[in-house]
């Protein structure tokens, strides 16, 4: 026998993390620059590996990243892509924390990939299975010191089976190292508790009434439903932890009755003409669900996969494994969570969906018995709630053996019962035999491998899209590009004893609704254009709201916040029908704005607040106040009653149009939907409204006549439609709104002559929302070493990895004892503020006085100049030196190009001493703020410290006004910060909000919310007790259990 081939030799690894940067030019120049320096120092090594990261600011997704790059890499006639495209997102924990929760957390650093190009890439043959000497292959590139150094990819359902011509591209694998790469960096703690499995519940005569049970679901959300499921049951958990023997030994389908369950799938077949865009879909179905995997591949050819799965298959973290299970299928209650309940109940009462799960949970506890030294059940029994579907849940946990691999994982627990059967080969031989179609990528492991772990979903609910290029009309020409789309959709069923066709077909149209509505963007409209008004809108009011909708979801403003009403039926029908729509209902039309306002305020596109007519409208106001006083993106949507009954005593009938006065900066008043007004009007009305809607509230205020519901009503479709033109068929706006250049071409020359000659400068930072504000202001204090004075609401003195060099943590603490000898000699001679409003009195007076003009101040009087992009003049004290409105993105490279900021100066010593005085003001100072805390571990003041020293990387927080946010500012000690640690990327601290343009009290938790939905980041919120109660509604914004919450 020949000797086998020695193995591979190592893969060289280094990873060199880069200091943050203000935007993504500035971190590509940096990334490109140091990859050129690394690949020149090792160009001798055999085989290597190099990576160079730096942090920028999180302006937009890593989806919304490679939309661009797509878009920029391949033109629309380009006859293909230059270079594979990959998107990996995971799926928000759905369990409780437990002894699993370590390894589905996995090593830090998994968050959203996305990635061009392929730096390594791996494709298998056909029939060539994804085996240990391929993923120890692909392994070789990885290493525990790069843990975001990652192959990602996915593999075929069974591997084994011919590729048909379609999925002949993709292989029996694809992987791949991106050569380009934008990832979401989010640092978890880790639990490294252990959970004994307790005795089941007493069965409580309380619990098994469903009245009753409804009432615990309504108060205590699932809990309530899961302990209704042990009273029902009255049964321990799958036995005690169980202990493994020799690795791959133990078969779980031992035992196992010839094929007691076996799952069919389904392909249906679309084919679009003028082609599709797979991402677009991608990024609507997870912004729908945003609990959900959503995973992407698409080949140099233009084929593309996508998959927007609930299911994990397993995730590894070290030698902990998670894995879980996952089967049975019902809707969700359509925003009523009464039925939501009942459908649940319905769900966890079912025998034959009983039967499906536990085969399949049994099937995978057995399955890592065969790998794992101990294997346990966390979760044993739940309801796992997705966006439209919700599942029975299982999630078990264990510690690998010692030899076990990543191969072994995929070997033993691929393919589940919950996408094949059980036995399993014996289903996997039938299934070879029904399905008339190749399963492809679909129900296979999709994922990634990296040094310190792994993480694989079950690549269900997916879709494979095939570009055709149609044959020229003439002879002799060349085609472009693909002339159309070929959309392959699948999903499948558990076929087990008890099994109805009827319904399981009925599912499968459930499981793919999701994906077949957005394929075609505004159906209704096209219809009522080509077959007339009985087949599209029933009436003219339904076709003026969904073309009001789309208009809207084109421009990016997809989130609807709806009170109910009468007179909005048309508006919010359109809404509810509209596949990319994000709903969110409440009773209280105040809470419902605030919610908005959060969302705005997150950095996400506004929210439109839907309302009826009447004092519906006025119940806005409060929202509309804040909104334009800090600057907050909100989008005003109130139905109204015809113009001429204004007046006239009709019910429930007020003078809406401008009800909210100067609070807003755009309004319009839309006259009633009629033949002699074309859409086009509205379309720009609402591309106008947008627009302006970037510097605060804006007010569309929609007159509507009867009928107001779906009600059949003669309209001349044809005429009416036939100025939209392409609009109908497209996804474009209808118009595209450019306002003013944002950056000024010079900054003023005093500005300038301040800052350079400046020998006591002192910099401050007032409410830095954006993140790249947050950059450019790093930046700036980098360059000037000026003191640095931070509020609480720039984010620099919370959840950062590393402290600024000038930060001064402790400034309004020093300030309180009003020493007019210290005041003297701390007092500036330049101040430049970087964003709005200050929150400490005593920084805004420290800085009135040593700026105030007179005969008193003599000739010693600051220059205080303040840099923002919002309107506002913030001169509470009429001492300003100057203000100007400009983006500090603006401000930074302005003053580069003017030589106040020299490039290579953070290089120089970071010390003056106008600083040092600072500093040991702040360390002494801060020494005794932090000894009078510790003697007084429960107070408030000792809780905001803690808060904003401990508030983990990738949560966000939410301030309430009065002493909440004084305390904030008081005590978020920033010198408590620790620095950054090897490995770990740098962070430009963490977003943090609150209501300071009216600082009222109210609204704040339903901002909160709206701020953690607009983020989709864990969001804690710090509230006194008065602000908490008059905002007790929006606690039910909260039923939908889309914001992620820490603590409250």
């Amino acid at each position: 026998m020949p000797a086998p081939s020695p193995p591979p030799p190592p893969v060289h690894v280094h990873c060199q993390t880069l200091p943050p940067c203000k935007d993504l030019a500035a971190g590509k120049e940096q990334v490109e620059k140091a990859l050129d320096a690394a690949v020149a120092a090792r160009a001798g090594l055999p085989a290597a590996l190099i990576r160079c990261e730096a942090q920028v600011p999180r302006t937009h997704s890593a989806l919304a990243w490679l939309q661009a790059q797509r878009a920029g890499t391949s033109g629309a006639a380009a006859p293909s892509r230059p270079a594979p495209t990959l998107y990996f997102s995971p799926r928000l924990s759905p369990g409780p924390d437990s002894a699993g929760a370590a390894a589905a957390a996995c090593e830090e650093g998994a968050g959203a990939v996305a990635g061009v190009g392929a730096a390594a890439l791996w494709r298998g043959a056909p029939g060539e299975a994804l085996d240990a000497a391929r993923l120890h292959g692909m392994q070789r590139f990885t290493s525990a010191a790069a843990p975001r150094v990652r192959a990602l990819g996915g593999s075929r359902f069974d591997a084994q089976r011919g590729l048909s011509p379609e999925w002949a591209a993709f292989g029996t694998f694809t992987f791949l190292i991106p050569s380009v790469e934008a990832a979401v960096t989010l640092a978890q703690e880790l639990l490294d508790e252990e959970s004994a499995e307790g005795e089941a519940a007493p069965c409580t005569p309380s619990l098994l009434d469903p009245g009753t049970a409804l009432e615990n679901y309504i108060a205590g959300g699932q809990q309530g439903l899961d302990d209704l499921l042990e009273a029902l049951e009255g049964t321990p958990a799958l036995g005690a932890p169980a202990t493994g023997g020799d690795c791959g030994t133990r078969d779980p389908d031992c035992g196992a009755a010839a094929l007691s369950k076996v799952v069919l799938a389904r392909r249906s077949e679309l084919r679009l003409s003028g082609g599709a865009d797979p991402l677009a879909l991608l990024a609507s179905l997870q912004a729908r669900n945003p609990r959900a995997y959503a995973l992407f591949l698409e080949l140099e050819g233009g084929e593309a996969f996508l998959s927007c799965t609930p299911e994990r298959l397993y995730s590894r973290s070290g030698r902990s494994v998670a894995s879980e299970a996952v089967a049975g299928t019902r809707a969700r209650g359509g925003g009523s969570v009464e039925n939501d309940f009942w459908l649940a109940l319905d769900l966890l009462q079912s025998k034959k969906e009983h039967a499906e799960f536990t085969i399949v949970r049994d099937w995978v506890y057995e399955a890592l018995r065969g790998i794992c030294a101990t294997v346990r059940v966390d979760v044993r029994k739940t309801v796992l709630k997705q966006e439209s579907l919700q599942h029975l849940y299982g999630q078990l946990s264990g510690t690998l053996l010692p030899a076990a691999t990543d191969a072994d994982l995929l070997a033993a627990l691929h393919p589940t019962p919950a996408v094949c059967g059980r036995p399993r080969e014996a289903s996997r031989d039938m299934l070879s035999s029904l399905e008339p179609f190749d399963r492809g990528f679909y129900s296979g492991p999709f994922g990634w491998l990296g040094g310190q772990g792994a993480e694989f979903a079950v690549a269900i609910r997916s879709a494979l899209f095939v570009p055709e290029v149609q044959a020229p009309e003439f002879p002799g020409v060349q085609a472009l590009g693909p002339t159309a789309m070929r959309v392959a959709l699948y999903a499948g069923v558990g076929i087990v004893p008890g099994s109805k066709a009827s319904l399981e077909w009925a599912e499968l149209d459930l499981k793919v609704a999701a994906l077949d509505r957005l394929l075609t963007p505004v159906p209704a409209l096209q219809q009522a254009r080509k077959r007339g008004s009985q087949w599209g809108a029933p009436n003219l009011n339904a076709a003026y709201a969904r073309i009001l909708v789309e208009e809207l979801c084109r421009l990016g403003c997809s989130t609807f916040c709806i009170a109910p009403g009468s007179r909005s039926s048309p508006l919010t029908l359109a809404a509810a029908q509209h596949p990319r729509v994000q709903l969110v209902s409440g009773m209280d039309e105040r809470s419902l704005a605030f919610w908005a306002l959060g969302h705005g305020r997150s950095g996400a596109a506004p929210a439109v607040i839907l309302t009826t007519s009447g004092t519906a409208v006025a119940n806005l106001l409060p929202a509309a106040v804040e909104g334009w006083q800090s600057g907050t993106p909100l989008i005003i949507l109130t139905a109204d009653r015809p113009a001429e009954v204004r007046g006239s005593g009709a019910n429930q009938t007020i003078h809406q149009p401008g009800i909210f006065s100067s609070y807003v900066c755009w309004q319009a008043d839309l006259a009633p939907p009629s033949s002699a007004m074309p859409p086009q009007h509205l379309l720009g009305s609402l591309d106008r409204a947008v627009a302006a809607a970037g510097a605060g509230p804006v007010h569309l205020n929609v007159q509507l006549r009867e009928p107001l519901g779906p009600v059949p009503e003669p309209w001349e479709s044809t005429a009416w439609l036939e100025g939209l033109g392409d609009w109908a068929t497209s996804s474009r706006p209808w118009s595209v709104q450019l306002e003013a250049a944002a950056c000024a071409s010079r900054l003023p020359h005093s500005l300038l002559a301040a800052l350079s000659t400046a020998t006591r400068g002192l910099l401050v930072a007032g409410e830095l929302r954006a993140p790249e504000d947050r950059a450019a202001a790093l930046a700036v204090s980098r360059a000037l070493r000026w003191p640095l004075l931070a509020d609480v609401l720039s984010g620099l003195r919370v959840g950062a990895t590393g402290v600024p060099e000038g930060l001064i943590a402790c400034g309004d603490n020093i300030l309180a004892a009003q020493d007019p000898g210290m005041c003297t000699a701390l007092r500036p001679d330049v101040v430049l503020q970087l964003g709005g409003r200050l929150t400490s009195k005593r920084i805004s007076a420290f800085l009135a006085a040593s700026s105030a003009r007179g005969s008193s101040a003599g000739n010693d009087s600051a220059a205080w100049w303040v840099v923002d992009a919002s309107p506002h003049s913030f001169d509470e004290h009429g001492c300003l030196a100057g203000r100007v409105r400009l983006p500090l993105g603006a401000l930074e490279r302005l003053l580069r190009e003017a030589g106040v900021l020299v490039e290579g100066a953070a290089a120089a010593p970071f010390t003056s001493p106008y600083l040092e005085l600072w500093r040991t003001m702040d360390r002494e100072v801060g020494f005794l703020v932090r000894q009078r805390l510790n003697s007084a571990p429960y107070g408030e003041a000792h809780i905001a410290a803690c808060l904003a020293s401990s508030l983990p990387r990738g949560h966000a927080l939410y301030i309430g006004n009065s002493m909440p946010i004084r305390d904030m500012d008081m005590f978020a000690d920033g010198l408590a910060l620790s620095g950054c640690t090897q490995g770990q990327v740098p962070s430009l601290g963490c977003p943090v909000g609150a209501n300071r343009g009216a600082s009222g009290i109210d609204g704040v938790l339903s901002s909160a919310a709206g701020f953690a939905s607009g983020l989709g980041m864990p969001t804690t919120l710090v509230v006194g007790d008065l602000s908490f109660l008059h905002d007790t509604n929006g606690l039910m914004l909260l039923r939908s259990g889309k914001e992620t919450w820490d603590r409250a």
